[in-house]
């Protein structure tokens, strides 16, 4: 199967699987209590939901409630890795070069201990399918270039695949936490 075919079908089925409204608190709770996040406060960028990519609404809550920071990626060039933006509850959108709800210029750019990432699809073996621009990818291999960091999927359970047809340049995830169950990709 060809990586477009099979990104083409995993919309489809994402879009069915958006339905399940109560799917992204189920998943904030998990979140929160997998053991994922290191010990005491840190940053943790996400994303804010587009489409019918799983939101992050309930999970961005409890990670400022429970004193970590937030961040958002910011797309400023397209070639380039997505930077991150401390994310205040109460500060004003703007969007970054591809239309993404994105923190406003004026929010300091952050160093995130940990990343949460959007997906079409992973697979058993922590291979994630995007939307196909890379720019995940390259953000997160940068960020692994730095230091080490998890990287970790947010997902509804039926985006599991038998094989995400991943290449060379595919950055792999960590884990991956769905309504249902989190998903350990490594010793972490």
């Amino acid at each position: 199967m060809h990586k477009q075919t099979l990104r083409d079908a995993l919309i489809t089925k994402r879009k069915m699987l958006v339905r399940d409204t109560g799917a992204p608190e189920a998943a904030a709770a998990r979140f929160m209590t997998s053991g994922l996040l290191p010990a005491g406060a840190c940053v943790v960028a996400a994303y804010v939901a587009t489409g019918s990519e799983m939101d992050t609404a309930p999970l961005l809550a409890r990670l400022r409630a429970a004193g970590h920071d937030v961040a958002l990626p910011v797309g400023v060039d397209a070639a380039q890795p997505l930077l991150f933006r401390r994310a205040a509850a109460d500060a004003a959108q703007g969007v970054d070069i591809h239309g993404i709800p994105a923190p406003r210029v004026s929010q300091p750019v952050v160093d995130p201990d940990l990343v949460v990432v959007p997906l079409l699809g992973f697979d058993r073996r922590g291979n994630r399918l995007g939307r196909g621009g890379g720019h995940y990818d390259r953000t997160l291999a940068a960020l692994r270039l730095a230091r080490p960091r998890r990287i970790i999927g947010l997902a509804f359970d039926g985006q599991k695949i038998e094989d995400c047809l991943a290449e060379d340049h595919d950055e792999r995830l960590d884990a991956v936490v769905s309504e249902r169950r989190v998903y350990l990709f490594d010793d972490i």
